[in-house]
């Protein structure tokens, strides 16, 4: 046995024999009366010796085995009746009640006995017995599942109706959509498992020997593997990290492809601008990764015990290490979301890097400094490369006395990391990562969103001042209305001034024909001073929106000098009146609508928004705001009602069933209520994303070129919703349709170049800016050609009631001129082709 003379040595130094076997209460009693009297009141050991006989060593380098040949034939006369038995595994009540008493026992003031005796009775036989920290292990796990289990029952059912647990239910139904890829993946780590025990058992074996230990009158097995299991196990200590790390690429590479086709949908970003927030997404994405991933962390634990692969570890603790080791990589997958906007890349890159950083492991492995394993275990795969050496070295030491006389004799495993203090260094590493990932998501560039200044987390009342603000405001409008305006424009001009926000810093964007162009770098734009004072008017008017000198500036990597998307625009629209936007692609219209939803940072420049500013207010105007984006940003596996409750639930607010039952009416989608986003025709989703923007009583309308790809007889249905949804609301809307912006537009405002060109109703614009309408008149160029036209074709002249008969023969150029002028007398030629016409005093007129 190894470590054996070593373990001689220290008895013979403390009792004066040199075999654990032969060991008596008397030797302990010659050394310590009070010591040995309370070992014998503890029920643990009581017995009296019959005759002194006691098992001997031919010499000083015998082992346990030769130990047993020589005494086996020689049986001491004893009269015991210990509680325990010869399996430390397996005990009875009693034999702990003794046990724990035991533990209990001093050593006296006047004691020959050394601490370090005490302590080899102590961990060599007392604590070897498991007692209670098995339960207690059984209790953490428990506490642990049962924590998360209930978590998500009370997210999906009392929370069902909180953007909470509407986000959680999302999860869970993406998640329900591919259950049987899921399930594929985690029998395969099973089955991955489950061949390595099946090698162990089937090839190796365990062998037990038996020494009779007077001193507690029993018989105790001391159990160690074989040689060709002690060979496995020491061939398999570099690379068994590995083996598990392939056993959990898949859920690594699934986290990461989960959270990152939210965001190349953009459907990260839709569900922020309704009211979701950081916390909620990663909270909600963890406890889903858990819960799907239990089972296959659960089975593992039971293979990896009972399968003898870590036999010296019990289930609930392995189970804990690998659920501490899937939240670790859970973290570092939202980690490596930051710096990808594709699937495919993300997930190669997580599975990569994962296996980069475990290769780098062998440097710790070769370290002897446990300070030096410890920090290792920061990063989730070399942590599972340690903890997974550190287990196989213990497997190979054996089971029960023989595994504890070895690590008394040997501290074999006293510079190596254990796997308690390695799971609880993984939980902080996950945490590590989720808060490096939202400060990172936060100042790295991004394709949407607002990015911060590196230091934003150093300001002053960062965390805290918009909700100090928020409550403030609260109180203002209790007390009074005056109170409230007046604090609305001191806020706008402190909160401006302090976080400087017309010099900070906007996310860098693409900028190209449609307002966007790859690889751009953000320029500040430094606002007047003066200007402040008209951002201050617009918060003092609670029921408008009011955008006043926003600019949005890029820098074109490649090309000199800068282009302004947005440049110097003022405009306000007010509460139940639709304003809509006009203008060519690349005007800024769609820019400023990710202005006005928080998806960029003006340059310069703010919105107020009934008295709330994007700069400090961002999250509360969320709150408020219905979007309809330009593409459809949906989630295929969700039903129509699925989609309405989710972003209901965001804004805060029940889903209300028989205003969405009339809402879906009106836009005749109420036999697709439960229809999942992907069986809808185009025209379907479009009416599903107007929806969402009306849904959970919205104040601010965003929709952009909501008709685009809608047939005509839909166009109308949208029309009439919004009309009849416009009360209470303001509603911006971009469209390319003029007769749409006609009949919706109580407002039209025509940008080019990033600039407001006008504003007003359409009377307005037509009367200043109209210049009428054209008239196209086809003519046969021959008499014969007009001969032959049917006289339907004649009748089909706007002008035919009024002069022009029904016979080919009077149908002339100088006719048709005269009978338009019949209806408009000052209509002129402006083209001609063919024929000339006469344009009333004889002359042709060929000008365009």
């Amino acid at each position: 046995m190894e470590g054996s003379a070593t373990m001689q040595a220290q008895l013979e130094e403390c009792f004066g024999t040199d075999s654990l076997a032969s060991l008596t209460l008397e030797d302990v009693s010659d050394r310590d009366e009070e010591y040995a009297a309370c070992l014998n009141a503890s029920g643990l050991v009581s017995y009296e010796v019959e005759e002194d006989f006691y098992f001997s060593v031919p010499s000083e380098d015998s082992t346990w085995d030769d130990l047993y040949e020589n005494a086996q034939d020689k049986v001491p006369q004893v009269n015991s009746s210990s509680p325990c038995g010869s399996d430390p595994d397996n005990v009875s009540a009693e034999c702990c009640a003794g046990v724990s008493a035991a533990l209990t026992c001093e050593l006296s003031p006047n004691s020959k006995m050394s601490s370090d005796c005490k302590k080899m009775l102590d961990e060599v036989v007392f604590d070897t017995y498991k007692c209670s920290s098995e339960v207690e292990e059984y209790a953490a796990f428990i506490g642990v599942l049962g924590a998360l289990v209930l978590t998500a029952i009370v997210s999906l059912t009392v929370l069902r109706h909180r953007a909470f647990g509407a986000l959680l239910r999302k999860n869970v139904i993406l998640w329900r959509q591919r259950f049987f890829a899921t399930l594929a993946s985690q029998v395969f780590a099973l089955v991955l498992v489950g061949a390595l025990a099946g090698v162990l058992l089937g090839l190796t074996s365990m062998e037990t020997t038996y020494y009779d230990i007077e001193l507690l009158g029993l018989t105790l097995a001391f159990t160690t593997p074989d040689e060709n299991r002690k060979l496995i196990y020491q061939n398999l200590r570099p690379f068994g990290g590995l083996f598990l790390l392939i056993t959990f690429t898949y859920p690594v590479a699934n986290m990461t492809v989960s959270l990152v086709a939210e965001k190349q949908t953009r459907m990260k970003e839709a569900l922020r601008i309704s009211g979701m927030r950081d916390y909620m997404q990663m909270s909600t994405w963890l406890i889903t990764f858990l819960l799907k991933f239990l089972p296959m962390i659960v089975g593992c634990a039971v293979l990896a015990h009972y399968g003898a692969v870590f036999p010296n570890e019990n289930v609930p603790t392995l189970a804990l290490f690998f659920f501490a080791f899937v939240f670790a990589m859970a973290g570092f997958a939202f980690l490596v979301t930051v710096f990808f906007g594709k699937t495919r890349p993300a997930a190669i890159a997580s599975v990569c890097v994962s296996f980069l950083i475990f290769f780098s492991s062998f440097h710790f492995l070769n370290q002897d400094s446990i300070e030096a394993q410890r920090n290792g275990c920061y990063l989730a795969p070399v942590c599972l490369a340690l903890v997974v050496n550190t287990m196989l070295d213990d497997a190979s030491l054996g089971t029960g006395f023989a595994r504890a006389a070895s690590l008394f004799a040997t501290n074999q495993l006293e510079d190596l990391i254990q796997i308690e203090e390695a799971s609880r260094r993984l939980v902080l590493a996950g945490f590590l990562y989720l808060i490096a990932a939202w400060y990172l998501d936060k100042v790295v560039p991004q394709e949407f969103g607002v990015r911060e200044r590196p230091d934003f987390v150093l300001r002053p009342l960062y965390f805290w001042a918009p909700r100090l603000w928020a409550m403030s405001r609260s109180a203002c409008r209790w007390l009074s209305q005056t109170c409230s305006k007046a604090s609305f424009r001191e806020h706008s001009a402190s909160t401006l001034a302090d976080k400087e926000v017309f010099g900070r810093e906007g996310p860098a964007e693409s900028l190209s024909d449609s307002e966007t162009a790859s690889n751009a770098d953000v320029v500040v734009i430094q606002v007047p001073t003066g200007e402040m004072s008209e951002v201050n008017r617009a918060y003092a008017d609670a029921s408008r929106v009011a955008i006043r000198n926003v600019s949005k500036e890029y820098r074109i990597n490649g090309l000199r000098g800068k282009r302004k998307a947005v440049n110097d625009l003022s405009l306000s629209f007010e509460k139940d009146q639709v304003t809509v936007l006009l203008g060519p692609n690349g005007a800024g219209k769609s820019t400023l609508i990710k202005m006005l939803t928080g998806m960029v940072q003006p340059s310069g420049g703010d919105i107020s928004v009934f008295g709330l500013s994007i700069r400090s207010d961002m999250q509360t105007i969320r709150g408020r705001l219905g979007w309809c984006p330009q593409h459809d940003i949906l989630y295929p596996s969700l039903t129509v009602h699925q989609h309405l409750h989710l972003f209901s639930a965001l804004r805060g607010k029940r889903l209300d069933k028989d205003a969405t039952h009339d809402l879906l009416l009106e836009l005749e989608l109420s036999d697709k209520l439960h229809a999942k986003a992907r069986t809808l025709s185009g025209g379907q989703r479009r009416k599903l994303c107007l929806a969402i923007a009306l849904i959970g009583d919205t104040d601010i309308i965003v929709l952009d070129e909501m008709t685009a790809g809608v047939d005509p007889v839909s166009r109308r249905a949208c029309w009439s919703v919004i009309q009849n949804n416009r009360v209470g609301r303001a509603i911006l809307l971009t469209t390319h349709f003029l007769d749409e912006a006609d009949v919706l537009g109580d407002k039209i405002a025509i940008i080019a170049n990033g600039s407001l060109c006008c504003e007003g109703n359409s009377l307005e614009l037509k009367r200043k800016y109209g210049d009428g309408y054209r008239l196209t008149v086809g003519l046969p160029k021959s008499p014969q050609e007009r001969a032959s036209m049917p006289a339907s074709g004649v009748d089909a002249l706007p002008s035919a009631p009024l002069g022009i008969a029904n016979t080919a023969e009077t149908v002339t150029p100088q006719r048709v001129t005269a009978v338009v002028h019949e209806e408009v007398a000052g209509a002129t030629i402006v083209d001609q082709s063919a024929s000339e016409l006469d344009d009333g005093d004889g002359a042709a007129n060929d000008a365009i």
